[in-house]
């Protein structure tokens, strides 16, 4: 990418430009454990989108410091039980919750996924003790990151792995510009990644 024109290899074809504009926005956070091979077979990454498919079923929502909450409330309205499994204290929320069918587990480390063809439950730790539950899905609920893992070491990128820009979209790469969420910036929004974008293809 360093070169110019810059190359770019995709699946099939390479394509040269004197200019690129990176807008691959965010990915979920996994869980490490290789779960994305069971992805519409007992794990989701997006509880609104997939609740429906598990209408009157236990599911579990696998959450960091609160990043679970909106999804698990999402699914007590569809399932019959769910299991709210956070890395943090999560008492706050457990005492004022008003959906009694939303178990609250805090202080939960994730340990391995029971599988057999799909996802058939999850076990973890809490307060250093193993528990199991039995769960048609597994929703992974542990916020985004940006999909940058390719530009490190070629790109600036800031402490939580967004390109960093100028105000004209210009990355530390001259011809490299980038837009959208994958940059760093305070807001994440449709409205400010059109900007970004309107602002990108000007200067490039």
């Amino acid at each position: 990418m360093t070169s110019s024109p810059k190359v770019i290899v995709g699946k099939k074809e390479e394509y040269s430009a004197d200019s690129v504009i990176i807008a691959s926005g965010l990915q979920s956070v996994t869980l490490g454990a290789g779960e994305e091979e069971y992805v519409g077979r007992g794990v989701s990454y997006c509880a609104v989108c997939d609740a429906n498919f598990y209408k009157g079923k236990t599911v579990a929502v696998m959450s960091k410091r609160g990043s679970g909450i909106r999804g698990a409330v999402e699914l007590a309205r569809q399932c019959e039980r769910v299991v709210l499994l956070d890395s943090e204290n999560l008492s706050v929320f457990a005492e004022n919750n008003k959906q009694k069918n939303i178990e609250v587990y805090s202080n939960v480390r994730f340990k391995r996924l029971d599988v057999d063809g799909v996802v058939k439950g999850v076990e973890v730790e809490i307060d250093k003790k193993s528990k199991k539950f039995d769960v048609s899905c597994v929703f992974v609920e542990l916020g985004k990151k940006p999909k940058t893992d390719e530009y490190a070491g070629v790109l600036k990128l800031d402490d939580e792995g967004y390109i960093v820009t100028n105000s004209l979209m210009e990355t530390s790469l001259k011809g490299v510009f980038a837009c959208g969420d994958v940059r760093n910036g305070a807001l994440k929004q449709l409205v400010t990644a059109c900007a970004d974008g309107a602002i990108a293809g000007t200067y490039a």
